[in-house]
């Protein structure tokens, strides 16, 4: 029987796992992307090297785009102007938070979402300002990706279902019952700061525990033990359990009482 088909919400989430770090290997992705969706309908191995091949192929051509200059490039519109300067004051801010020190400006396609998404936000919160760059840069990626992939650009049903949530995150739309899975911006560890260092190069401390000092052998050998002529139980030291038996007290017969 043929595998079933595999969704469009699963190869993009296929190729999100690897755009993130485009040097996992077809199983690591495979592991994410179990690890995040579940087992049930994950794509093979296989299917995922094959879908990705060409991508890799293309990827290698793929350029950097060159930030736009702050103020000079922004045009003279006063409502673009507060726009850019808002997002563009977020983001310095969180350059300065999180030590990124090449932070230029944002790029062009970058500015142009945060344009298209600007009426979704309030510009006189600084949080909702940070979403909404957090929004612009997401979109902004998807699109150079579809351009550097040689597609045509249509975005991610997992970003537009997220932009819904936001549209209807107060409660008084219909839809906004329809939630299931908490947003990003509902979660008391989300970070939308910290979303945007990463993006923009910084690189999260990895955790790791700490080694436990080795614990000291207190027990003796049986090579150890003969030549001090202790008692060995030699049953449990055939088995690799090496200890001396302890000297029982004699107990009084109870006609010597």
């Amino acid at each position: 029987m043929p595998r079933p088909r595999v969704s469009i919400e699963d190869q993009e989430a296929i190729e999100e796992i690897w755009k993130g770090d485009k040097k996992l290997s077809a199983e690591k992705i495979r592991t994410q992307f179990k690890t995040d969706h579940g087992e049930v309908g994950a794509p093979s191995g296989r299917w995922i090297s094959e879908h990705l091949r060409p991508l890799r192929l293309k990827e290698q051509n793929s350029q950097e785009e060159t930030a736009v200059k702050p103020w000079d490039q922004w045009g003279n519109d006063p409502e673009k102007i507060r726009t850019f300067f808002a997002v563009h004051r977020v983001a310095t801010n969180v350059c300065n938070k999180y030590a990124i020190d090449d932070f230029l400006g944002l790029t062009a396609r970058q500015n142009n979402w945060v344009e298209k998404l600007r009426p979704f936000f309030n510009l006189s919160d600084y949080f909702e300002t940070a979403w909404l760059l957090d929004f612009a840069i997401g979109f902004a990626d998807d699109e150079k990706f579809a351009r550097d992939m040689g597609r045509r650009f249509t975005p991610r049903v997992v970003a537009t279902n997220l932009l819904a949530k936001w549209q209807w995150r107060s409660g008084e739309w219909p839809q906004a019952k329809q939630q299931t899975t908490p947003a990003p911006w509902e979660m008391m560890d989300e970070d939308v700061e910290q979303r945007i260092a990463i993006v923009l190069g910084y690189k999260p401390p990895v955790y790791r525990p700490p080694k436990e000092p080795p614990v000291e052998q207190a027990t003796q050998t049986l090579e150890e033990l003969r030549p001090q002529g202790l008692p060995i139980d030699e049953d449990h030291a055939s088995l690799g359990m090496d200890y001396t038996n302890p000297e029982e007290k004699e107990v009084e017969d109870d006609d010597q009482l």
